[in-house]
């Protein structure tokens, strides 16, 4: 027999032992009361209403002293027991880590020109998107935060304008933008800029080959900056930027790299290794640690040997390797057999991809893989067929080609299928774009070729939807 069976068989033996429950309650009662009368009751004649007032006092109280000896018999247990005991919380297998993203700190879209409601508002407020603003570049520090820089009409120049979205890009709000006139508009007057980058919802950079701006309060203030950049690139809490030798260096440019951290406006040199010769072009990208830097000569006018030089970073742009040549190279002579790169993307995966194109052959394009850091690349075998205006990873496998429409490829290059994209806006097709680019292997964006635009998927480039600013 148990302690528990033997503890509730002496208990129910005690409570039979009482006269229908009457001495034992008569016992309670005569404890617990200071009136008279209660202490010297007649137990030889209870009054009728004891019949069963007290057999129930004494159930009641057989039914506290049996829980009061359960709740004994486990705190002895607790303290020392030998029997065996389930395992404490401490002893249990830690539960995997949550798949489900924290609570997003990000703040609430405010109505375009009205306050914030919300004191987690983080940097301006904003106003209404100025008329007819359409966009010239694109910036995301995730899939609902970006902004967008560009131009829109206005009585006195410069008409630089900038939008921001805290919902994925279904709605805008303007803010400042710095005092500076659009490198891609003809005839720019210093200061130009061309394109913008955000870090975090206050720390932002716009710049052009001469002109570098930076605000720390999310746009309300831009400050200007020595020297400019040819391309800037933000990731793990680093700027890197490169720069020709001097503003206007093309054709033959010595590109610099120089690094900063997140608003600082202290840059350090960075040192490159040499490359075989002087470039007309740079493309900067970067996930992760991995950076990688493209230096492209102009082949115009059938210069022979115009290649390509590629550089790449493990370590956050500290330290670099020259990779040479990206896209594989089938002869050369006149540029009869040479093959150009350009439109170097970065994917989630670290993998690196180019755009190679024979030599005077734009429909013939074909794309190039890199999963070893720009070490070696793949050469998919599938061609284009057309002429490309931007080039987008997800990953080593799935790639997006912007033309004459949006393609898609599954498969690293090896077939492309054509992605049917939301033609509910009137007037505005998939014809070009300016600008594509992916936040994670989900979600990523591609800016139509008027600017009014911005085009988003959801599922890695299957689907797209417009979303007009």
């Amino acid at each position: 027999m148990t302690e528990e069976e033997l503890m509730r068989s002496t208990l129910r033996a005690d409570a039979a032992s009482v006269r229908h429950g009457t001495d034992l309650a008569e016992r309670i009662i005569t404890r617990t009361t200071d009136e008279p009368t209660v202490r010297h009751l007649d137990h030889a004649r209870p009054p009728a209403w004891r019949n069963w007032v007290l057999p129930a006092v004494a159930a009641v109280t057989v039914a506290i002293l049996i829980g009061a000896a359960l709740l004994a018999r486990g705190l002895f247990n607790s303290a020392g027991n030998t029997s065996p005991a389930r395992p404490s919380q401490s002893s249990l297998p830690t539960p995997p880590p949550s798949t489900q993203p924290p609570p997003s700190t990000k703040p609430s879209p405010s109505t375009p020109g009205k306050p914030a409601t919300t004191p987690a508002q983080v940097g301006p407020v904003g106003g209404p998107v100025p008329a007819g603003f359409h966009a010239v570049d694109l910036t995301w520090i995730s899939a609902d935060e970006g902004w967008a820089i560009g131009t829109a009409p206005c009585s006195t120049a410069p008409c630089t304008s900038m939008v921001r979205t805290q919902d994925g890009g279904r709605t805008w709000v303007g803010i400042h933008a710095p005092s500076a006139e659009l490198s891609q508009q003809s005839g720019c007057a210093a200061p130009c800029i061309g394109h913008l980058r955000f870090a975090s919802p206050l720390i932002g950079y716009a710049f052009g080959t001469s002109t570098l701006f930076m605000t720390v309060d999310g746009g309300d203030h831009w400050s200007r900056q020595p020297g400019g950049a040819d391309a800037l690139e933000i990731a793990n809490g680093t700027v890197l930027r490169v720069t020709g030798q001097m503003p206007g260096c093309v054709p033959g440019c010595r590109y610099q790299l120089q690094r900063a951290g997140l608003g600082s406006a202290a840059w350090s040199p960075v040192s490159l290794p040499a490359i075989a010769a002087a470039g007309d072009g740079v493309s900067l990208v970067r996930t992760g640690q991995l950076a990688a830097i493209q230096v492209v000569s102009n082949p115009a006018g059938g210069a022979s040997n115009a290649r390509s030089a590629l550089l790449t970073s493990v370590d956050n742009g500290s330290t670099w390797i020259a990779r040479g040549e990206s896209c594989p190279q089938t002869g050369g002579g006149n540029g009869g057999n040479e093959v150009d790169s350009s439109y170097l993307t970065s994917a989630a995966d670290g993998s690196l991809t180019v755009l190679c194109t024979p030599r005077g052959s734009v429909n013939a394009a074909f794309t190039a893989t890199s999963t070893d850091f720009g070490a070696s690349f793949r050469a998919a075998p599938a061609v284009l067929g057309r002429a490309v205006a931007a080039l987008g990873g997800v990953s080593s496998h799935v790639l997006v080609a912007v033309s004459d429409a949006v393609y898609r490829s599954a498969d690293g290059g090896s077939h492309w299928q054509r992605v049917l994209v939301d033609p509910s806006l009137p007037g505005d097709t998939a014809s070009r774009a300016t600008f594509i680019g992916f936040e994670n292997s989900s979600v990523g964006r591609y800016l139509s070729a008027d600017g009014r635009t911005a085009y988003t998927t959801a599922d890695g480039g299957a689907h797209w939807t417009a979303l007009q600013f």
